[in-house]
């Protein structure tokens, strides 16, 4: 087994760095549970994947509109949120810039096409529904990440938590500015976000002062 002295993790496999921190491992690799099978250039052939679904969704999008099935505007809408996701997931792929801080850009990217999609359709569905599902998933993507990697979490990923926590309260603004007419999801949202918010201040504010910090030091 190898191990992250960072993350008190072992690892079985042949890897050289932590899938979570991206440090160099220690020890001996041990066989993995599940091996992989080895593929050649795993980064361009999983590029080309994103790159053939976002084309194939474009593609349905135009076929679709062109029956009549979907209008055009719904159809420009859907193209474009597909075409920037599609971009975004070849930039993570190509910056490889690790698990969390992939996930944590990922969510933040999704609740900014989904107030995008509002702002251009004005449907209350994305306002009352898939933007504070979005809020919830991130926030519980943190409280899992911080009851795996305690201090260290807060510590190296303290924008992406304090983002979060910010981000979870978007729901309730919506609300009371009158842009969600369906608000039990918004006020759940706002609700984990102050208890997220308060357990990190109380328990690991040291620790988020600290990566906090980091932020405006050259």
């Amino acid at each position: 087994m190898k191990y992250c002295s960072h993350c008190k993790v072992d690892f079985s496999g042949d890897l050289d760095t932590c899938p979570l921190c991206q440090r160099p491992l220690t020890g001996s690799p041990s066989p993995a549970v599940f091996p992989h099978a080895a593929i050649v250039k795993p980064q361009k052939l999983m590029i080309s994947f994103v790159f053939f679904g976002s084309g194939a969704a474009v593609f349905t999008m135009a076929l679709l509109c062109g029956l009549g099935v979907i209008p055009p505007n719904i159809a420009l809408l859907v193209s474009g949120v597909v075409v920037a996701n599609g971009l975004f997931v070849r930039n993570l792929i190509v910056q490889n810039p690790g698990f969390v801080r992939g996930a944590s850009r990922y969510l933040l990217l999704l609740i900014g096409l989904s107030l995008l999609c509002y702002l251009l359709t004005q449907a209350d569905f994305f306002t009352s529904l898939v933007i504070p599902i979005i809020c919830l998933s991130a926030l519980a993507f943190d409280v899992l990440l911080l009851l795996v990697r305690r201090q260290h979490f807060a510590a190296e990923f303290a924008k992406y938590l304090i983002c979060d926590v910010i981000c979870g309260f978007i729901p309730l603004v919506l609300v009371l500015l009158g842009f969600s007419h369906w608000p039990p999801l918004a006020f759940i949202c706002a609700f984990c976000s102050a208890i997220l918010g308060l357990f990190v201040f109380v328990f690991l504010r040291q620790e988020l002062f600290g990566g906090t910090s980091k932020l405006f030091n050259a």
